[in-house]
């Protein structure tokens, strides 16, 4: 699958795209000079499905891409919140011989659903993986920091006092555990669960995060050099 053809759908997506929180990857880096594409909706569950009569309380499209720039580091960029983005890499720390995989994983973003409110997300974490044949099972614990603007009152009841912002955002611990299979050299599929759990809230922000369950299912797409291609005998 070209790079180019790739990318056009990748754009095209884009407008779908929602708020998720879903790995939807190893720890091990994609391969140097390679593209992966993903796309994976998912659907989420939390406390407020009841009170709000609804089956799930958001479903969303994720969609990205990752390069690997060496053989132990990928730099990505994925979709986040509406039409905001979040660029992310990771760094693994096992011989690329080893079917084991540990890596660390950063990023930063942000996004809007408009009517002026806005969220920046920064999240930090640890992935393990094993590769076995075209199986790999992966977990992953992160710390996700956000901090949201916009979702101040209209109007300020002057009997009223209220909390002044922390700074420090809110933050969540993102709990994950998922399957990859790559069931062709340029094509595979991901299933993902992440759970949401709410550690740090900063009052002043006007929200908080409720536990949230996340699942998602998706595949995955690699173009480079040799993807789809046997290597040709000696």
């Amino acid at each position: 699958m070209s790079i180019k053809i790739s990318a056009v759908i990748f754009v095209a997506a884009l407008g779908f795209s929602g708020c998720a929180a879903n790995l939807l990857q190893s720890a091990r880096p994609v391969e140097k000079g390679k593209t992966e594409f993903f796309i994976a909706p998912a659907v989420s569950y939390n406390g407020l499905v009841k009170e709000r009569g609804l089956v799930v309380d958001n479903a969303a499209l994720q969609l990205g891409m990752r390069l690997g720039v060496k053989d132990n580091v990928d730099i990505g960029v994925r979709s986040f919140l509406g039409l905001g983005a979040l660029l992310e890499g990771k760094y693994n720390f096992m011989p690329q011989e080893s079917p084991w995989a540990l890596s660390l994983r950063a990023g930063f973003g942000g996004g809007s659903y408009g009517y002026g409110e806005r969220l920046w997300h920064a999240p930090l974490g640890v992935l393990a993986s094993y590769d076995h044949g075209a199986l790999t099972p992966y977990g992953g614990v992160t710390y996700g920091a956000y901090w949201i603007y916009g979702r101040e009152p209209n109007s300020i009841d002057p009997d009223l006092t209220y909390a002044p912002r922390k700074g420090h955002g809110d933050g969540l611990l993102h709990l994950t555990g998922g399957l990859k299979w790559m069931f062709a050299s340029w094509v595979g599929l991901v299933i993902d669960y992440t759970g949401l759990v709410p550690v740090v809230n900063d009052p002043g922000d006007f929200y908080r995060f409720k536990t949230t369950h996340q699942a998602a299912l998706g595949l995955v797409f690699v173009a480079g050099p040799t993807a789809g291609k046997k290597s040709s005998p000696e």
